[in-house]
Protein backbone atom coordinates (compact mmCIF):
# COMPACT_ATOMS: atom_id res chain seq x y z
CA UNK A 1 0.00 0.00 0.00
CA UNK A 2 2.86 2.40 0.72
CA UNK A 3 4.06 2.09 -2.89
CA UNK A 4 0.59 2.79 -4.28
CA UNK A 5 0.05 -0.76 -5.56
CA UNK A 6 -2.95 -2.94 -4.73
CA UNK A 7 -2.86 -6.65 -4.01
CA UNK A 8 -5.13 -9.10 -5.77
CA UNK A 9 -5.35 -12.55 -4.23
CA UNK A 10 -7.47 -15.36 -2.90
CA UNK A 11 -8.84 -15.30 0.66
CA UNK A 12 -9.21 -18.35 2.86
CA UNK A 13 -12.66 -19.94 2.92
CA UNK A 14 -12.88 -19.16 6.66
CA UNK A 15 -11.69 -15.52 6.39
CA UNK A 16 -13.03 -13.25 9.14
CA UNK A 17 -15.10 -10.75 7.14
CA UNK A 18 -17.66 -8.29 8.54
CA UNK A 19 -20.42 -6.32 6.83
CA UNK A 20 -20.19 -2.55 7.11
CA UNK A 21 -23.12 -1.09 9.04
CA UNK A 22 -25.55 0.65 6.66
CA UNK A 23 -28.46 1.43 8.99
CA UNK A 24 -29.41 4.54 10.91
CA UNK A 25 -26.90 5.53 13.58
CA UNK A 26 -27.90 6.12 17.19
CA UNK A 27 -27.95 9.77 18.32
CA UNK A 28 -25.41 9.40 21.15
CA UNK A 29 -22.32 7.37 21.84
CA UNK A 30 -20.04 5.48 19.50
CA UNK A 31 -21.30 4.87 15.99
CA UNK A 32 -21.75 1.32 14.76
CA UNK A 33 -19.07 0.21 12.34
CA UNK A 34 -20.02 -3.38 11.54
CA UNK A 35 -23.32 -5.07 10.76
CA UNK A 36 -22.42 -8.71 11.50
CA UNK A 37 -20.26 -11.43 10.03
CA UNK A 38 -20.33 -12.29 6.34
CA UNK A 39 -22.16 -15.54 5.64
CA UNK A 40 -21.66 -17.22 2.28
CA UNK A 41 -24.96 -19.10 2.63
CA UNK A 42 -26.99 -15.91 2.10
CA UNK A 43 -26.15 -14.01 -1.10
CA UNK A 44 -28.94 -11.44 -0.65
CA UNK A 45 -26.49 -8.78 0.60
CA UNK A 46 -24.08 -9.40 -2.28
CA UNK A 47 -24.34 -7.55 -5.61
CA UNK A 48 -24.49 -9.75 -8.69
CA UNK A 49 -21.62 -8.59 -10.93
CA UNK A 50 -22.20 -11.02 -13.78
CA UNK A 51 -22.23 -14.58 -15.05
CA UNK A 52 -19.40 -16.47 -16.69
CA UNK A 53 -20.56 -19.79 -18.16
CA UNK A 54 -21.71 -21.79 -15.10
CA UNK A 55 -20.17 -19.36 -12.57
CA UNK A 56 -22.01 -16.51 -10.86
CA UNK A 57 -19.87 -13.56 -9.76
CA UNK A 58 -20.93 -11.52 -6.70
CA UNK A 59 -19.16 -8.50 -5.18
CA UNK A 60 -19.36 -6.52 -1.93
CA UNK A 61 -17.35 -4.10 0.17
CA UNK A 62 -16.63 -5.69 3.55
CA UNK A 63 -14.21 -5.22 6.44
CA UNK A 64 -11.41 -7.70 7.08
CA UNK A 65 -10.37 -8.14 10.71
CA UNK A 66 -7.03 -9.62 9.65
CA UNK A 67 -6.04 -6.84 7.22
CA UNK A 68 -7.69 -4.15 9.41
CA UNK A 69 -9.24 -2.38 6.41
CA UNK A 70 -12.24 -2.38 4.08
CA UNK A 71 -11.88 -4.59 1.00
CA UNK A 72 -13.77 -5.10 -2.21
CA UNK A 73 -14.31 -8.85 -2.34
CA UNK A 74 -15.50 -11.01 -5.22
CA UNK A 75 -17.37 -14.22 -4.38
CA UNK A 76 -17.46 -16.90 -7.09
CA UNK A 77 -20.21 -19.55 -7.07
CA UNK A 78 -19.95 -22.41 -9.54
CA UNK A 79 -22.65 -25.05 -9.83
CA UNK A 80 -21.43 -28.27 -11.43
CA UNK A 81 -23.88 -31.16 -11.38
CA UNK A 82 -25.29 -31.36 -7.87
CA UNK A 83 -22.26 -29.70 -6.22
CA UNK A 84 -21.63 -26.04 -5.45
CA UNK A 85 -18.03 -24.74 -5.49
CA UNK A 86 -17.18 -21.34 -4.02
CA UNK A 87 -14.14 -19.03 -3.72
CA UNK A 88 -13.36 -15.56 -2.32
CA UNK A 89 -11.10 -13.17 -4.19
CA UNK A 90 -9.68 -9.99 -2.66
CA UNK A 91 -9.64 -7.32 -5.33
CA UNK A 92 -8.27 -4.20 -3.65
CA UNK A 93 -8.63 -2.03 -0.57
CA UNK A 94 -11.67 0.17 -0.71
CA UNK A 95 -11.59 3.82 0.21
CA UNK A 96 -14.61 6.15 0.15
Amino acid sequence: MATGLHQIGKLRHDANLRWLYQGEQKPRGCKRLYGGKVSVDDVSRWTLAGNMEATQVYTAIVNSAHFKRDLRVVYLVKRAGGKVKTAFRRIRPWRP
